[in-house]
C-alpha cells in the first residue's frame, strides 16, 4: 500500500509541476493587463497578449484539475 501511495504522489507532483507555467501565465497575463503600458517587459503592455496568456493559464488550470482531482480521490481511498 506504501509503494502505491508512492505512485500517487509522484503522479500527482508530476501533473501539478506540468501545470505549474499556466499559473505563472495567469499571473504574468494578469499584471500586464493591469499595468497600464507599465509592464517590466514590453510585449505584457499588448492588451490582447495579456489574454491570451490568461488563457492559456486558464486552460492549463482546468487541465490541472481534471487530471489532479481523481488522484486526490483515490489517494483518499488508499489512506483510509
Amino acid at each position: 500500500m506504501s509503494e502505491e501511495l508512492s505512485k500517487l504522489d509522484r503522479e500527482i507532483t508530476k501533473v501539478q509541476l506540468i501545470a505549474l507555467p499556466g499559473w505563472a501565465a495567469i499571473g504574468l497575463g494578469t499584471y500586464g493587463f493591469f499595468s497600464e503600458g507599465n509592464a517590466f517587459i514590453s510585449i505584457l503592455n499588448n492588451e490582447s497578449f495579456s489574454i491570451g496568456l490568461v488563457l492559456f493559464g486558464a486552460y492549463l488550470a482546468i487541465w490541472e484539475t481534471r487530471k489532479i482531482l481523481p488522484l486526490f480521490k483515490q489517494r483518499k481511498k488508499l489512506d483510509t
